[in-house]
């Protein structure tokens, strides 16, 4: 039920901005983890933050439940439910009985069951990571339960459900492969390091868990609950396999406090929700009535059987979310007239004409971009490959680019069929048009694939909109387009399949703007620096009496603090012509500026907020110094920073500290905690082929195809700039830095600003807007490296922040100015590296402006000359 899902969805988002209020501190810092290393797509971490909400705060009750909770709170919740208006009017009159009681059998009729255990549907679309969040959910398990272990909600063992009647799929192998560091913290991993796995991927596969901690996989066929009927009795194949099952359907009731995970779910509830549930849900029934269930989380791609929602869902991103999020490529689908039209010399050629001009050998993340063709059979694909042949012939394309699968393929013909059907997806594969029987649907990952063609009118509805999927998992920036060649019958299909299982259409789907891309940032180069640091250790402080604070309005400073305003305009010339006026500086003499009226409360409360000291001590530490209420009135209307004077003046004498300072050598990480996502934004009046936020995320494998090649940069694979200028300078710094400059290399490292992946920063003094101050750190966006051991520091910034950063720089050297008073952020974060300048000589620091400017890049490689002279 949507509403449900809405609303569930509300009371998650608004519990995770009070703070996750209500759960264990193994959770807590679990999520905290997560957020900073910022692993996960954002799909996976809402569907995380809902079981964990479930589990903990809903105390994992069963969806019937909490809907009827939703429901007794809300008149829509009746509406959608389907109760008339006359009885929610006198809703208010029943008992708190009879409203449950209602509830309960309204519910039952909308389909929704009593298990007995709590069954969640988490339906995320292909591309985002279903795999992996299984993998998370287990170990967030895990770890609870290995710390509460009287807590019943919480599994210690789990059991993995592939879907029936195939092999293992090679994704749920990722469970057991995963480097969970990314998403569970350091202190829990001896947990994990016990957990043991179990893979049945033949019928002969041994399961004897020990202990808590096992995750099995399998597909619900190799441990299905099974009725054998009286023909069969005597005959030793069923009884052999009855004996297989039953073993492994022993073994696994015999685990305490079991989870269950559905891969691909909607295949377990059957073509019919209404019907009664297929073979794989009554193996589960079983399994919960004669072991511990906990919880049974059923992952799929789509909440909707045949247009239907499915009851137990809990968390939906879907099909044109993940192509809005970035997460799936957008995509063109187009037809080509009947069944005959496609199976035709006609149709593949015109598929290989656009597929060459529009993708060609340009490769995508270093990988060639890919077609797969789709048939039924032997003879179709020998007429398919045929065809092909032709069009790739006509086009100079070696047919060497082409390889074919069929699984009646045997021997050394299967051996390099497979072989080059599993490196497909690698910069080694020379392969770009792929003919297909029987393989590459459900489960299949090539992210180099970004066109399929259905050479054949399927039987299957399913497989049409299997196949016209494949192509769309992101790759790269996600700047390319997938394209979808099919007849009109399979087009219908298709339109028809989205409508039954995502609740849209190919109109909608295919017109769905890209509003964000998300980035995979992986470690090209691993680069350390070493730094000097200052420890200060406290070894004691006391507290000092408040009539001995010393306070002197005086060390205030008389003058507002005014920021420098440029000024900009066009306007009439005497002759009546419009002119443009260069910039002007606007002085504060020139602003007008009005006194604020205080009380001496209003006063002596925001010092209490800065300093936290009690009302009382501020009063004594005002009457020690003669200071009377009236004139620090007076002096605070007078100018508002004396309110911020008198607090600093507090704070630096109110606790007298035994310190310990010591300078320690430390090396940085300019890589850690890698790979990792970024989410970059697009605007909406964006096109496809000059996104500008698009245009700054730089990969090596692009730059290279470009002609830009170069030794240096590209320690992390792409660059994510913030800016132009920052580009601009990047090309010329890998151009213009030879050898014989002696530059070991360029680090661009202001697109990390996460200390959890980039440890190469400063801290710098904010000043904020009010007057007070604020520790931040500063990631420089460059750090060039030379032979010498030396550095060089490189800030790029804009022409519009120039003016105020040397005005305020020449008034700081001229002592005009404190540090306190800084208003440009350049120039803030300029005085905190010469304090970490003060430790570390061999860094040198520059700061450029309007970066796309020749002579000012230019200035930046005569620095680095003379710093090597």
């Amino acid at each position: 039920m949507q509403l449900f899902v809405q609303e569930l969805q509300h009371r998650v988002r608004q519990w995770r901005e009070e703070g996750y209020n209500g759960i264990y501190p193994e959770t807590r810092n679990i999520l905290a983890h997560i957020e900073s290393n910022n692993f996960l797509h954002e799909p996976q971490r809402e569907a995380l933050e809902t079981y964990i909400y479930l589990k903990e705060i809903q105390n994992n009750r069963p969806v019937p439940e909490i809907v009827a909770d939703f429901s007794g709170e809300s008149t829509d919740f009746l509406k959608v439910l389907g109760f008339e208006q006359g009885v929610i009017e006198l809703w208010g009159d029943l008992s708190k009985e009879k409203r449950t009681e209602r509830i309960q059998k309204k519910l039952e009729e909308l389909g929704f069951a009593e298990y007995g255990y709590a069954n969640y549907v988490l339906a995320l679309t292909m591309g985002a990571g279903k795999t992996i969040l299984m993998g998370v959910l287990m170990m967030y398990e895990f770890v609870v339960s290995f710390h509460h272990p009287e807590d019943t909600r919480f599994a210690k063992n789990a059991l993995v459900f592939g879907p029936a009647d195939t092999g293992i799929v090679e994704v749920l192998k990722e469970i057991k492969t995963f480097d969970y560091g990314s998403v569970i913290p350091r202190e829990y991993e001896d947990i994990l390091l016990n957990v043991k796995y179990w893979y049945l991927e033949k019928p002969e596969t041994p399961l004897n868990p020990l202990g808590n901690y096992n995750v099995i996989v399998s597909n619900s066929s190799k441990i299905i609950l099974r009725n054998w009927t009286d023909e069969h009795r005597g005959n030793r194949l069923f009884e052999l396999r009855k004996e297989s099952t039953n073993k492994r359907l022993l073994a696994i009731q015999g685990l305490e406090n079991l989870a269950v995970f559905v891969d691909e779910a909607h295949h377990s509830y059957g073509e019919d929700v209404s019907k009664k549930l297929n073979q794989s849900r009554k193996t589960i029934h079983h399994l919960a009535e004669n072991t511990n269930v906990v919880t049974v989380a059923n992952l799929t791609g789509t909440p909707y059987v045949q247009n239907i929602m499915l009851t137990d869902t809990v968390y939906t991103f879907g099909l044109q979310q993940g192509v809005e999020k970035g997460i799936l490529k957008q995509v063109i689908v187009s037809n080509h007239g009947s069944s005959d039209d496609v199976q035709s010399e006609d149709f593949v050629n015109s598929v290989v004409e656009i597929f060459w001009k529009e993708y060609g050998e340009g490769r995508i993340t270093g990988r060639l971009p890919k077609i797969a063709f789709y048939t039924t059979d032997i003879s179709m694909l020998e007429q398919l490959e045929e065809n092909l042949d032709k069009a790739l012939q006509k086009r100079k394309i070696a047919l060497s680019k082409k390889v074919v699968w069929h699984s009646s393929f045997t021997g050394d013909r299967k051996k390099e069929a497979d072989y080059e059907f599993n490196r497909l997806d690698t910069p080694e594969s020379e392969k770009q048009f792929i003919l297909l029987v029987n393989k590459g649907t459900e489960g299949w990952n090539c992210k180099s694939l970004v066109a399929v063609a259905l050479y054949k009118n399927s039987t299957s509805n399913n497989f049409v909109l299997q196949a016209s999927c494949r192509c769309l998992r992101r790759i790269g920036d996600n700047s390319v387009k997938a394209r979808v060649f099919l007849s009109d019958e399979n087009y219908r299909v298709l339109n028809r399949e989205l409508e039954n299982n995502f609740n849209t259409n190919i109109t909608h789907l295919t017109g769905r703007p890209q509003n964000e891309v998300q980035v995979d940032l992986v470690v090209e180069k691993k680069r350390t620096v070493k730094v000097k640091r200052k420890l200060v250790e406290i070894l004691s402080s006391k507290k000092i009496e408040p009539e001995q604070i010393k306070i002197d309005l005086k060390k205030v400073p008389e003058k507002r603090l005014i920021p420098i305003i440029q000024e900009r305009e066009i306007a009439l010339s005497d002759d009546g012509k419009a002119v443009y006026r260069d910039p002007i500086t606007v002085t504060s003499d020139a602003v007008e500026t009005h006194e604020r009226q205080f009380g001496f409360y209003d006063i002596a409360a925001l010092i209490q907020k800065k300093t936290h000291l009690k009302f009382v001590e501020i009063n004594k530490v005002l009457d020690a110094n003669g200071i009377s209420r009236k004139d620090l009135v007076k002096a605070v209307e007078k100018n508002y920073l004396v309110i911020h004077g008198i607090a600093d003046q507090i704070l630096s004498q109110a606790i007298a500290y035994e310190k310990k300072e010591t300078i320690k050598e430390e090396t940085l990480e300019l890589t850690k905690a890698f790979p990792f996502k970024i989410n970059v934004k697009r605007e909406l009046q964006e096109t496809d082929t000059d996104a500008f936020a698009r245009s700054l995320v730089v990969y090596r494998e692009q730059e290279e195809q470009d002609g830009r090649t170069s030794r240096l940069g590209f320690h992390v694979n792409p660059y994510n700039f913030d800016s132009k200028d920052e580009l601009e300078m990047f090309h010329y710094l890998r151009s213009h830095l030879k050898d014989g400059e002696q530059v070991k290399d360029v680090y661009f490292t202001g697109g990390i600003t996460n200390e959890k992946h980039n440890e190469f920063f400063f801290d710098y003094q904010e000043n904020l807007i009010d007057g007070s101050h604020k520790l931040s750190k500063y990631f420089p966006d460059f750090l060039i490296e030379t032979s010498f051991g030396r550095y060089v520091v490189l800030e790029v910034k804009g022409a519009d922040e120039e003016l105020t950063y040397k005005a305020e720089k020449e008034r700081l050297e001229k002592g005009e100015l404190s540090k306190h008073q800084i208003t440009s952020n350049p120039l803030m974060k300029e005085v905190g590296f010469r304090e970490f300048n003060d430790l570390n000589s061999d860094f040198e620091y520059r700061i450029i402006f309007n970066g796309t400017v020749l002579s000012h890049q230019q200035k930046v490689v005569d620095a680095i000359q003379a710093l090597n002279a």
